[in-house]
């Protein structure tokens, strides 16, 4: 009896420690683990395999890519990456201002525009716990960026930054003089004249309808 007792101790072991090595599971573009993903390196190199992402602004983070010829793995800098694909859907790696003195933060970013000719605007997924001792739960909360036209950095600005930002009208017309449909609509409407600041978020908005479909 003692002997199926250590049997069923060892079997049991050897499940947690598979089940533990085999977990995967996506969070979050920039909390992900062991999901099958093709990664595209910033020296246009392309990898495909099971990644884990781990960013971190204190380090700067990696990216690991397992394949079946490489068991232990191959371990990337972030500057390494120029972003990764899951299931069709593309996940930039961008940079985001940490403050008004500088320095910019990595970060992995869902890519929602599409045409050649639209702005570049990105959806930002942060995961936030919400302490509750009866019901701990997650919140997920979603924030747009865009990428200027005209700009070669890899910066990319929050929607809420630039409607509060002096230089609105400077910036949005960067975006107004695309060739876009969106653009052509704005134009349309507003006749290429500065843009009241009562109106800055209805543009703002317009555009993150335009492409995630939201009403």
């Amino acid at each position: 009896m003692k002997r199926k007792t250590g049997h069923a101790t060892i079997l049991l072991f050897c499940l947690i420690t598979i089940s533990c090595k085999t977990t995967s599971y996506f969070g979050t573009p920039n909390s992900v683990k062991n999901v099958s993903a093709k990664v595209f390196l910033a020296n246009g190199d392309c990898v495909n395999g099971k990644i884990t992402v781990n960013t971190n602004y204190v380090t700067g983070g990696n990216l690991s890519v397992h394949t079946s010829m490489i068991s232990k793995g191959v371990k990337y800098k972030l500057s390494e990456i120029r972003g990764y694909e899951i299931n069709n859907t593309f996940y930039a790696l961008k940079e985001i201002k940490r403050s008004a003195r500088g320095g910019t933060t990595r970060i992995f970013m869902k890519k929602i525009s599409r045409g050649s000719n639209d702005p570049e605007l990105y959806e930002n997924t942060v995961k936030n716990m919400i302490a509750d001792k009866n019901k701990p739960a997650t919140l997920l909360t979603r924030s747009y960026y865009i990428k200027l036209p005209q700009d070669r950095s890899n910066i990319v600005y929050s929607l809420t930054e630039l409607e509060r930002s002096r230089n609105f009208d400077e910036r949005i017309m960067l975006f107004l003089n695309t060739d876009s449909e969106l653009a052509r609509a704005i134009n349309s409407k507003y006749k290429r004249q500065p843009i009241p600041k009562e109106k800055r978020s209805e543009i703002l908005m317009q555009i993150v309808q335009e492409y995630t479909g939201s009403e």
